[in-house]
C-alpha cells in the first residue's frame, strides 16, 4: 500500500516495459502500491504507465509504456486487452482499421478511399492516423484476387492533406495492361 514514485530520464520509447519487482519465490505477488491497483494507468514523469502484477514470469511488477495503439485501446475500451479485430459500433470496420484511419470506435463514422484512373496510372486516396505510428501501412494491389497475388511493387505516396490528427495519403501505381486491378489498403500492428 506505499507510494510508487516514478522517476524517467527523457526519451523512453513507447512499449518499453521494466521489471521493478522480481518475485523469485512462487506465488502472487502480495499488495498493490497506493492508487496503482493491477492494470491501472498513471502519469509520471511525463510518461504514461500501465502497472501489472502479473508480469515477468507471472509474478513481477512490470511497468510499460503504452504504444500508441495501447493507448487508443485504453481511451477507448478501458484496457490495453487486444481486441483490434472485433466491431465496436458494428460498422463492419474493425478496431483496428477505425484506429488506423483515426475514428472513434463507437461513433457510426466509415472510412472513406477514392480511387481513380489516371491514364496508365491508377490513384488510390486514404486516411491516415498520425497518432498510430506504431501501424505499417502498405498500398497493395492484384489482378486477380488470389492468395498471393497481392504486390505492393511500383507504388508510391505523397501527403496531399497533412491535419491536425490525420493526414490523406495518394498511392499512385501502375494501371496494368488488363482490364481490371484491384487495390487495398493492409495495415498491421506489431
Amino acid at each position: 500500500a506505499g507510494a510508487l514514485d516514478v522517476i524517467a530520464n527523457p526519451g523512453l520509447a513507447a512499449g518499453m516495459s521494466w521489471v521493478i519487482l522480481n518475485k523469485t519465490s512462487a506465488g502472487a505477488i502480495s499488495g498493490t502500491f497506493a492508487g496503482k491497483s493491477q492494470g491501472s494507468t498513471f502519469v509520471a514523469s511525463g510518461y504514461t504507465w500501465f502497472i501489472s502484477y502479473t508480469g515477468g514470469d507471472g509474478n513481477d511488477v512490470t511497468l510499460t509504456i503504452p504504444t500508441p495503439l495501447q493507448q487508443w485501446r485504453l481511451l477507448h475500451f478501458g484496457s490495453m486487452i487486444n481486441n483490434d479485430n472485433a466491431d465496436a459500433n458494428n460498422d463492419l470496420e474493425s478496431n483496428l482499421l477505425e484506429y488506423a484511419t483515426g475514428q472513434n470506435p463507437y461513433s457510426q463514422t466509415r472510412v472513406t478511399t477514392n480511387i481513380v484512373k489516371n491514364g496508365n496510372v491508377i490513384e488510390f486516396v486514404y486516411v491516415k492516423n498520425n497518432s498510430a505510428t506504431d501501424l505499417t501501412y502498405q498500398v497493395m494491389w492484384s489482378d486477380t484476387l488470389a492468395a498471393n497475388s497481392w504486390s505492393n511493387l511500383n507504388v508510391t505516396e505523397s501527403v496531399m492533406v497533412d491535419g491536425s490528427g490525420t493526414q490523406t495519403i495518394k498511392a499512385s501505381l501502375p494501371a496494368g495492361l488488363n482490364t481490371r486491378r484491384f487495390v487495398r489498403l493492409q495495415v498491421s500492428a506489431p
